[in-house]
């Protein structure tokens, strides 16, 4: 299978962040890191700008852009494409976003994550952090979980960190936006009423805002569908009005993403129940993502183990030692952070193609995603960089 993967070149996400914190005035505070500035955005030009204002839309794929909304706005403000990170999922690029790094320095890898702090089969949703059903309970302070610095910790200009209301206090936000003024919304026009307001605050400024609506109409719906396409119509209205209010304000609008979508058919979802073989030799639950899972192996069940998935899931799954996959550079600039191998199992399973791989367990609430992301499509990895300026 030919996998798209990330760029950490001058062509991913994690470089525009390099880009725009070295324009705020960030210390390098590694000799190998940060990663390359955006080959598409230089520092210096950015620097020019009063405000700085970067829009995240969770789960707008370049992709999907390109081949339903071509010839409007935010078509004609694309100024190229970056690619996400791996794994191509919310917690692992939104935290890139936050902090600057690569998923190997940050090491959240997914939205089920092993922290091995917290014992043995424990399994948290890591952005809500609550335990999956049947797992141990997450029992740790955020912080002893959360060990990266906040973006807006290293940056000179004043940071504003806007996101919906439900989510702008939570543990991760807290951890993530670091000394940055949070400031949630209720509704698209609600978020791009409060830029208004932050654009119009004097003096120089950087503002990251994140949307997650298309994300979430996506996993209900199905990327394809009217839904999302009617979301985007709206956002892209939205947007257009709000470009025109903030015209002469001296202000560099930034729009990207932290991943694409496709679409999974129900009869391509490869559940473990089916496989009790292959599920009696996981020591935890599975982790990561539907589209790219780590599984912890039993001690002495390795080799059973990818005999298994090469004979039942051949040309269905791609199978790495994540090991290997850290060593390649998927995750990122090596050194990687301490605790990377702890959150990425023994193995990586790569579904190929629209596959999805599941695991239950007793007690836990069995539900479809119809959109779906995390793995190495096109569709997934690449998202749109948007450029304007008022």
């Amino acid at each position: 299978m030919h996998h798209v993967l990330p760029d950490y070149d001058g062509h991913g996400l994690c470089n525009l962040m390099q880009s725009l914190a070295t324009a705020c005035g960030a210390a390098d505070t590694s000799p190998t890191l940060p990663v390359a500035t955006c080959a598409a955005l230089a520092p210096n030009i950015l620097s020019q700008a009063r405000n700085l204002l970067l829009i995240v839309i969770d789960g707008l794929g370049d992709d999907y852009l390109l081949e339903h909304f071509g010839d409007g706005l935010l078509a004609r403000l694309r100024i190229g494409r970056l690619s996400s990170v791996f794994p191509s999922t919310t917690a692992t690029a939104v935290t890139s976003y936050l902090t600057g790094l690569a998923p190997a320095q940050h090491a959240m890898t997914g939205w089920h994550m092993h922290y091995p702090e917290l014992g043995a089969g424990s399994v948290t949703a890591v952005l809500p952090l609550h335990a999956r059903a049947g797992t141990p309970e997450v029992a740790l302070e955020p912080e002893a979980l959360f060990d990266s610095v906040s973006l807006f910790d290293r940056i000179e200009r004043p940071g504003y960190a806007v996101a919906p209301a439900d989510i702008v206090d939570s543990a991760f936000n807290r951890h993530h936006c670091g000394r940055a003024q949070r400031v949630g919304y209720v509704g698209l026009g609600a978020m791009f009423d409060t830029l208004r307001t932050l654009v119009g605050v004097p003096g120089p400024k950087f503002v990251h805002a994140y949307y997650p609506e298309l994300d979430s109409l996506a996993h209900r719906h199905g990327v394809a569908s009217r839904k999302v396409a009617d979301a985007c119509a709206t956002l892209e209205h939205a947007l257009d009005r709000f470009l025109a209010d903030i015209a002469t304000s001296g202000t560099r609008v930034l729009i990207s993403a932290d991943h694409g979508f496709i679409d999974a058919p129900p009869e391509r979802v490869i559940s473990f129940d089916e496989h009790p073989t292959a599920a009696a030799m996981l020591r935890n639950p599975l982790c990561g993502e539907r589209r790219a899972s780590y599984a912890y192996i039993r001690p002495g069940a390795e080799a059973e183990f990818e005999d298994y998935v090469r004979q039942a899931w051949h040309g269905v799954v791609d199978l790495y030692r994540s090991t290997d996959l850290v060593a390649r550079g998927w995750f990122g600039p090596l050194p990687p952070n301490p605790r990377l191998l702890g959150h990425i199992g023994d193995y990586t399973l790569i579904p190929r193609e629209d596959w999805t791989l599941v695991d239950w367990l007793p007690g836990e609430r069995r539900y479809r995603l119809v959109g779906v992301h995390g793995g190495t499509s096109s569709a997934e990895m690449f998202v749109p960089l948007l450029c304007a300026e008022c």
